[in-house]
């Protein structure tokens, strides 16, 4: 199923949400460009424009749909897109939010961090930095009331957004303020939108306004601290964001075959790549995803009694693939913001990025301190789940039983497998939907890593992914690793 051809895209985010920075990376991408904020009160696109392309503000109120017009004539190459905020004009937020051709992009970010950040612009007038030497800094009073009320504000907001996405049945892609660090996220967002390009880095002309912890930021942390039920001074501050950082959806990560009546539900860091080259086996051709509603419903017509089926990978080893590929590997796609934090933060120590395995020793890094920094993890994750880090979550060790819960918003679950026991269950699949036995529990993308998760594996280990995952051990009745 192709991605859906946008001719527009939005923006939906708040003041100091990373709706700038987002701009920015987009603009690096073929066939994108975003001009701004569009349908700011009091100007066009950017600060003292007044009109645009022929189109003044007047003409722009009374029609919104003119202005993109005028700029896709203007521009054929690009698909057009635009940052909007809450206050601004009304009307261009309800026609860009009822119509299917316009792509829509919900970013979202701590309501504490956006706050604190929208106070110190304002006492320092400093609202956009390209140059670390022009930085001004301040420490601001917040108060709780003016806080609550703009909670309150933003999280009405952005759920009356989705509430109306998802009831009219179109896609959207969330990203989180935290995600923008994550070029494999930003791909995948330049991919919903229309681009075919992917990109290795991209250029960051603009710097974080504000660095460092709360703490250091607020005047009356200590008061706060206490109101909000928040972290001691000395470690990382941040409130129960208003939505889960998440990228696409359930549906459009679903993976459909195109003439066999069969869908898999992958699991993030599970192991999803044995099934993918299974089902392009067994259909001839490539699974289908980023399927929206009524792609999903289309489909349904052509097979109305599909399978669906999910496969569930132990705990411990979940937890493992996600450490190894995304925080002690310094691979383009992997998380180095949050590989530093973890190291800057919390203490795991790591080896450096480009130092071969066959280094490791001479820098102290053996197969205890792997167990020891993997150990870490492990209790990272079980305070990042409940939201006491101030690291984003993500899908590669959210739990696989929140994962389920999604899917099942979605779908009829037929078969939950586990990985240990694949070939049974595939071979009962097979059965199922009349096809010959070709399925091979081998693992050919086996991860090659210095140290195997067998040679690091003990007690401690199993004891604190028990603790992180509660919920998958009890649901789903996992036994101990080893």
């Amino acid at each position: 199923m192709p991605i859906p051809k946008f001719s527009s895209f939005a923006i939906f985010g708040a003041m100091r949400s990373g709706s700038n920075l987002l701009e920015r990376y987009i603009n690096q991408y073929d066939g994108l460009h975003c001009h701004g904020e569009l349908f700011n009160p009091a100007f066009i696109g950017r600060p003292n424009k007044k009109t645009l392309l022929g189109v003044s503000k007047q003409k722009r109120d009374a029609n919104p749909k003119a202005l993109i017009e005028a700029i896709r004539c203007d521009d054929l190459k690009n698909i057009p897109g635009f940052r909007i905020f809450r206050e601004h004009n009304g009307s261009a937020i309800e026609h860009f939010l009822n119509d299917p051709a316009c792509a829509k992009i919900i970013l979202t970010r701590d309501p504490l961090e956006s706050f604190v950040s929208l106070k110190i612009a304002k006492k320092t007038d400093q609202w956009l930095i390209q140059d670390e030497s022009h930085r001004k800094t301040a420490r601001i009073y917040l108060d709780t009331g003016e806080f609550e009320a703009y909670r309150q504000v933003r999280g009405d907001y952005s759920k009356s957004i989705i509430d109306q996405l998802e009831s009219s049945n179109q896609q959207y892609f969330q990203i989180d303020f935290d995600q923008l660090s994550d070029i494999s996220e930003i791909n995948r967002l330049a991919k919903f939108l229309g681009s075919s390009q992917t990109r290795e880095f991209l250029e960051q002309p603009i710097k974080r306004q504000n660095p460092g912890a709360l703490a250091e930021k607020i005047e009356n942390y200590q008061e706060i601290r206490e109101a909000f039920d928040l972290p001691e001074a000395d470690q990382t501050v941040s409130v129960r964001p208003m939505f889960k950082p998440e990228t696409g959806t359930d549906l459009s990560r679903s993976l459909f075959c195109t003439n066999t009546p069969l869908i898999f539900l992958p699991m993030p860091s599970g192991p999803h790549g044995r099934i993918y080259r299974w089902m392009t086996q067994i259909d001839a051709a490539a699974p289908q995803h980023d399927f929206g509603i009524d792609a999903y419903a289309h489909w349904q017509t052509v097979h109305p009694s599909a399978l669906s089926f999910t496969v569930l990978r132990h705990p411990v080893a979940r937890a493992y693939d996600a450490f190894m590929r995304k925080i002690f590997s310094t691979s383009t796609t992997s998380f180095h913001a949050v590989r530093e934090a973890l190291q800057v933060r919390y203490g795991i120590f790591l080896p450096p990025p480009n130092v071969n395995p066959s280094g490791f020793r001479n820098l102290g890094y053996d197969l205890a301190a792997h167990r020891t920094a993997f150990s870490q993890f492990l209790a990272f994750i079980q305070h990042n789940l409940v939201e006491k880090t101030g690291i984003r979550n993500d899908g590669r060790w959210v739990s696989q039983s929140d994962h389920m819960d999604g899917y099942e918003k979605h779908f009829s679950i037929d078969l939950i497998a586990k990985e240990e026991g694949l070939g049974f269950s595939m071979a009962y699949l097979e059965n199922q939907i009349g096809v010959k036995r070709v399925f091979q529990d081998i693992n050919v993308q086996q991860m090659v890593v210095p140290f195997d998760l067998a040679d690091i594996y003990n007690p401690e280990i199993e004891a604190l992914t028990r603790a992180a995952y509660p919920k998958d051990y009890s649901r789903f009745a996992f036994k101990n690793w080893r």
